[in-house]
């Protein structure tokens, strides 16, 4: 058993799941609700009768999971980055570097 690591808190409207959900892979993470909650699942066969029956759907969530993917890539690169340079993540941002 290895050692609990909170990576965020999510809250009302926020989803989990998208990496497993886009490439077909196992979780990268467990979540654990803090107090009652509605979730609901939408699986990979899921997506594809969506894609058969509208795919304009289909691609409006598509784009969101993609659009979620890169924002907690971005936050992941602000606290690497923040790491590297020696301050606490969230400390000051680092604009215009590439």
């Amino acid at each position: 058993a290895g050692v609990d690591l909170v990576l965020c808190e999510l809250g009302p409207g926020d989803c989990f799941g998208e990496m497993a959900l886009m490439d077909l892979r196992p979780r990268s993470a467990t979540v654990r609700a803090l107090a009652d909650c509605r979730a609901f699942e939408i699986g990979p066969d899921d997506l594809l009768e969506l894609f058969q029956r509208d795919i304009a759907q289909f691609t409006l969530i598509q784009m969101n999971m993609g659009r979620e993917v890169c924002r907690r890539l971005r936050a992941a690169d602000d606290r690497l980055f923040a790491l590297g340079a020696g301050r606490q993540p969230g400390t000051t941002p680092h604009a215009g570097v590439s």
